[in-house]
């Protein structure tokens, strides 16, 4: 029942190579070709990561059923991300833009339960992953005879393991 030195490790360090690349092709003078790829990464939540001494110790003789603490070494979410699309000027004054996207989201947080000898404890770990695809639909009207207008209309479709780290 009592948390000390020999309980900790060192938590590990996380560098990472997070390009983006985006271009646009004119195909003729009315119409634009365009993609884009990222990689991003996000750092978990900070109470997902971090948990005094001191915070243990409470929590160990004052919760004695279940409770959940932060776990250091959390790898940072992971998405690729990817875009294609299209713009097409019709006229003078309007243009009409489609853009697909997705993207996919690994290592994200979610709460693992342990059985110990004192105790259950829950410990955040990198098991959620998720994805996102899409089109979007865009069409924009320059100002013509003092009126101008913009209208967009996004479908897209989500799946995921979970909602929220602690479920």
């Amino acid at each position: 029942r009592v948390f000390d030195a020999g309980d900790v490790e060192d938590s590990k360090v996380h560098t990472f190579f997070s390009p983006r690349l985006g271009f646009a092709y004119p195909v003729s003078v009315n119409t634009v070709f365009h993609a884009q790829y990222g990689k991003f990464y996000q750092l978990p939540r900070l109470v997902d990561l971090y948990a005094s001494k001191n915070y243990v110790d409470i929590l160990l003789l004052d919760h004695p059923y279940y409770d959940n603490i932060g776990f250091p070494n959390l790898e940072p979410s992971r998405t690729p991300a990817y875009e294609i699309g299209i713009k097409q000027r019709m006229g003078s004054s309007a243009a009409l833009n489609i853009t697909a996207f997705y993207k996919e989201t690994a290592d994200l947080v979610r709460e693992q339960n342990f059985s110990t000898d004192i105790q259950d404890i829950g410990f955040m770990q990198n098991l959620d992953f998720g994805s996102v695809k899409g089109v979007e639909l865009a069409f924009t009207l320059r100002r013509f005879n003092n009126v101008s207008a913009a209208v967009n209309y996004t479908l897209s479709y989500a799946l995921g393991t979970g909602s929220n780290s602690n479920t």
